[in-house]
């Protein structure tokens, strides 16, 4: 049974549906939401001062160039690069993505001949729908690209079509280029439009975010956030006169790594295949197994399964109980994996079972320092006489440089572990080191640091 949950939405734009919106969907996987005029939770703008009237847990989203007031709020959802432990990173184009239900189309890899058919649809050159007359930027270079090809301009101010269009998406689908610009710049103010031309396979010339690099691919878009207006306009010319370079443009993936950036991706999480990170360590741990296991029927436990894909995994190798604390975790885990074993519980769960391999993956780093020696010590417990254990966690030693190039992760509990002190809680729980080995993963992005961030430790309980 999903729990009870009443909230309601004030201070937003006037044509938000309070019961049909992306974060009371996103909401309803998870509870049954009632939207009340007394919530436990309020979802608040920035259109109004109605939220000064709620005395509950208030939560600003924020889609505007604004920062949030923390003493307003008890946590705040926007497109910011701010590291706040109550805030989170939710620009504006995430929900535009799932508004156009985006998801696969922006992450479908195109082979030439596609780009090439793409591109002959594209009968019109470059086209502009702005309302806003305030942001000279965007004006300017209007006027300026203006004197090489006529721009369309199909929004409220300088329309030159006759009309202004009702439907934007409909409306650019047939230019090679889209105006993208922001209607002002700062770090991480991400709108809807870079992606409405991606979702529309035109080519966006994209200005505002300096940091747009941190979650979308530079060489799929004309980047005016780092060029002068005359080298801007060169290099549209080049692309207008050159199909191969325009084909070259279209075939490059929206995001950096073609995958859907955390902050937007709530898909990510819930799917029953591994996302690449994760098929990376399980590649490590499938191994390991081989090496300490020949018997194909040994007694699992997944410590900390979350949806349950490593549970899946696992199953290969012999019986294997998934164990999470959340209960509506274990539910979708259950409807994703109907045919396995999944425990609602936490640590107590383990100690009427013996097994021959507990694994633990990205689960440690949530556990609070002074509480690690006890999960160690039950870990312990549950093996049978020379039982393995495998955990995976990030590394204590880049943690630092890691949130360097990153937004926190949300999680209210981030705890990594140096390998010093992996080591020491192990040998006193009493297991052995069998091996150990490092994954690296890049901080974010291709122009960010390759990092030691993953350890994963083999380790065997000692024979009494």
């Amino acid at each position: 049974m999903k729990p009870n949950l009443t909230i309601d939405f004030v201070d937003f734009w006037p044509t938000i549906i309070k019961n049909d919106n992306y974060i009371y969907n996103l909401l309803s996987k998870v509870y049954n939401i009632e939207i009340s005029s007394n919530p436990q939770v309020l979802f608040y703008s920035v259109y109004g001062k109605q939220h000064l009237n709620y005395n509950c847990l208030r939560i600003l989203y924020c889609a505007e160039n604004r920062r949030p007031d923390f003493f307003g709020c008890d946590y705040a959802l926007t497109f910011d690069l701010i590291k706040h432990p109550r805030h989170f990173r939710w620009p504006l184009y995430a929900h535009h993505i799932d508004y156009e239900n985006a998801w696969a189309t922006l992450t479908k890899e195109r082979t030439l001949e596609e780009c090439y058919s793409i591109l002959q649809t594209k009968k019109k050159f470059c086209c502009m729908v702005v309302s806003n007359g305030n942001a000279k930027d965007r004006i300017d270079f209007f006027h300026e690209l203006s004197k090489y090809k006529k721009v369309d301009s199909g929004g409220r101010y300088l329309n030159n079509i006759g009309v202004a269009v009702e439907n934007k998406m409909q409306f650019i689908k047939d230019y090679k280029f889209v105006f993208a610009f922001e209607n002002s710049s700062y770090p991480g103010y991400t709108t809807e439009k870079i992606i409405q031309p991606f979702i529309q396979n035109s080519i966006p010339i994209y200005w505002g975010n300096p940091n747009i690099d941190l979650d979308f691919n530079t060489a799929s878009f004309v980047n005016a956030n780092n060029q002068t207006t005359k080298q801007l306009v060169e290099q549209i010319i080049a692309i207008d006169k050159d199909d191969t370079l325009a084909v070259e443009m279209l075939k490059q993936p929206a995001f950096c790594r073609n995958e859907i950036p955390y902050c937007a991706d709530e898909k990510e999480w819930s799917k029953p295949t591994p996302n690449k990170a994760e098929q990376e360590r399980w590649d490590v741990i499938e191994k390991l197994i081989n090496q300490i296991n020949s018997n194909k029927n040994i007694d699992i436990i997944d410590f900390g399964c979350g949806r349950g894909w490593l549970t899946s995994k696992l199953s290969k190798f012999g019986n294997v109980t998934g164990i999470e604390p959340v209960e509506n975790v274990v539910n979708y885990a259950r409807k994703l994996f109907p045919s396995l074993e999944f425990i609602v519980g936490s640590i107590e769960q383990l100690q009427n079972k013996k097994v021959n391999l507990l694994v633990s993956s990205e689960v440690i780093e949530h556990i609070n320092d002074d509480e690690k020696p006890m999960f160690f010590n039950a870990f312990n417990e549950v093996l049978l006489q020379n039982g393995y254990c495998i955990i995976t966690t990030p590394r204590a030693e880049v943690q630092q440089e890691w949130l360097n190039h990153r937004d926190d992760n949300g999680q209210p509990i981030e705890k990594w572990l140096s390998e010093d002190f992996f080591l020491q809680l192990a040998t006193n729980s009493g297991f052995s080191i069998v091996s150990k080995k490092i994954l690296q993963e890049r901080a974010n992005g291709p122009e960010t640091p390759m990092l030691d961030l993953y350890q994963i430790w083999l380790i065997q309980k000692n024979v009494n």
